[in-house]
């Protein structure tokens, strides 16, 4: 048995195997539908930003590397099952940035892309993972036995979340 979910959202510099993440949001959904909790970081990928997605530089030259969030996100995934909607673009980054740092992400989850089709996207990974959540709660009931993630990434002493600036365009 999970504690519920963990749906997930990522931003990236671009597509394919040299890009990093950029920001990534989580929001906790309870096995019943309610949603208890949500986390966001913008991560500085330590090399050109890429699309900007409404993100400036002075943000990201505040924002922790992917290092630094790493057991923050681990452990709001631990004990929950991982959602995202397109959930297989999700977890290459997310397994790559933790590969990156020595540990395996699990492969098991829900996609919400398959459970109920599309919602409408932002370029905000905290928007983007509200919206996938509510389309999950929607689709509860056809949900599956999924198994939850097991990651264990020691947090470091000053794991801090950056947030987008408010003149950082659109969020």
């Amino acid at each position: 048995m999970s504690n519920g979910y963990a749906v997930v959202d990522v931003e990236t510099t671009g597509l394919g195997d040299h890009h990093r993440v950029v920001e990534v949001a989580v929001v906790h959904v309870d096995p019943s539908g309610r949603r208890t909790d949500e986390w966001c970081s913008l991560v500085n990928p330590r090399r050109d930003l890429g699309a900007r997605h409404g993100i400036t530089a002075a943000d990201i030259q505040r924002a922790p590397d992917f290092a630094g969030v790493a057991g923050e996100l681990a452990a709001r995934l631990s004990g929950r099952v991982l959602v995202a909607h397109n959930l297989p673009f999700h977890l290459v980054f997310l397994r790559a940035e933790f590969a990156r740092l020595g540990h395996e992400l699990p492969a098991s989850g829900v996609c919400t892309m398959e459970l109920g089709g599309g919602v409408t996207r932002a370029y905000s990974a905290l928007r983007n993972a509200r919206a996938s959540a509510g389309l999950l709660v929607s689709c509860l009931d056809r949900v599956g036995d999924v198994s939850p993630v097991r990651l264990e990434v020691p947090r470091l002493l000053r794991t801090y979340a950056v947030q987008r600036s408010s003149t950082g365009g659109r969020a």
